[in-house]
C-alpha cells in the first residue's frame, strides 16, 4: 500500500477505508473485515456510531493492529469533554492508541485542541489533524497551536466520473510550508445521498472509478477515502 508521510514523520496510507455511513452493526463488522482482507490497510470512523463493529472487525482480521491506520473523529466541544470523547472511542474500539484523530468543527476548538495536543504527546495519538475546516479556521488554529494539524480532512463532490470539484473552493489543499496533508473523502458521492452497489455492477464501473481516484489525486492531494454503506449481491 503507498503512503504519504505526514509532517511529523508518520507514515500514513494514500488510500483509506470509510465506514461512517455503515450503521448496522454486523454489516459493517462483515463490509470491515472484507475490506481489510482486500488490501485496505487505513480505517476512517466517525464518531461513536459504529466504533465497536470496527473494534470487532480489526481483532478478526487476521490482520496485526501494528499493520493498520486507525483514524477517528472528534467534535470540539471543549477540553474535557475531548478527552472523555478519545477514552470513549479508544473503549469500543478496544485499542490502546489512535493512529490520526481528527477535529471536527465545534464551539470549542482550542480547548479540544489542546487535549489532543497533550494525548498526542503522551503517545496516545499518532498524528493528529482538522476534519472540514475553512482556510480561516485552519490558520486561526495554526497560530495559536503548538503542535501544527498534519491532516485537513475535506468532501470532495463527484457527480459523475470525470468531473470533481472541493466542497468549498476557498479552502487550501494543503498549507505550504506546515506541511498539512489534504485528506479527501466521499471520492465518489455526497455521504448525504443513499446509494446500493451491486456486486455484479462493479467491474462495468471500476475502470471509470480508478479514473476518479487517479485524477483527484492529481489534483486535490495525496491521499483519498472513499467511503462504503456496504455491497449487496
Amino acid at each position: 500500500m503507498q503512503e504519504v508521510i505526514l509532517n511529523n514523520g508518520v507514515k500514513m496510507p494514500v488510500f483509506g477505508f470509510g465506514v461512517q455511513q455503515m450503521e448496522v452493526a454486523y454489516e459493517c463488522e462483515g463490509v470491515v473485515i472484507e475490506g481489510i482482507q482486500t488490501g485496505y490497510r487505513m480505517l476512517d470512523l466517525a464518531s461513536g456510531a459504529n466504533e465497536t463493529a470496527v473494534g470487532r472487525a480489526i481483532r478478526n482480521s487476521g490482520i496485526a493492529r501494528r499493520e493498520l491506520f486507525i483514524a477517528a473523529k472528534l467534535e470540539a466541544t471543549g477540553y474535557v469533554q475531548a478527552r472523555r470523547a478519545f477514552e470513549l472511542t479508544l473503549c469500543r474500539l478496544g485499542l490502546d492508541y489512535l493512529d490520526l484523530y481528527l477535529l471536527q468543527p465545534g464551539d470549542d476548538i482550542q480547548g479540544a485542541w489542546q487535549a489532543m495536543e497533550e494525548l498526542c504527546k503522551a503517545g496516545r495519538i499518532r498524528a493528529i489533524g482538522v476534519s472540514n475546516f475553512q482556510a480561516d479556521l485552519l490558520s486561526d488554529l495554526v497560530k495559536g497551536s503548538e503542535i501544527i494539524p498534519a491532516v485537513n480532512q475535506v468532501a470532495i463532490q463527484s457527480n459523475d466520473y470525470d468531473k470533481m470539484q472541493l466542497q468549498s473552493s476557498n479552502l487550501p489543499m494543503r498549507l505550504g510550508a506546515d506541511g498539512i496533508e489534504f485528506y479527501g473523502y466521499s471520492i465518489v458521492m455526497s455521504p448525504r445521498r443513499s446509494v446500493t452497489v451491486s456486486k455484479r455492477t462493479i467491474p462495468d464501473r471500476m475502470g471509470k472509478l480508478i479514473l476518479t481516484v487517479r485524477n483527484s489525486m492529481q489534483q486535490f492531494g495525496n491521499s483519498i477515502c472513499p467511503g462504503s454503506r456496504g455491497v449487496t449481491c
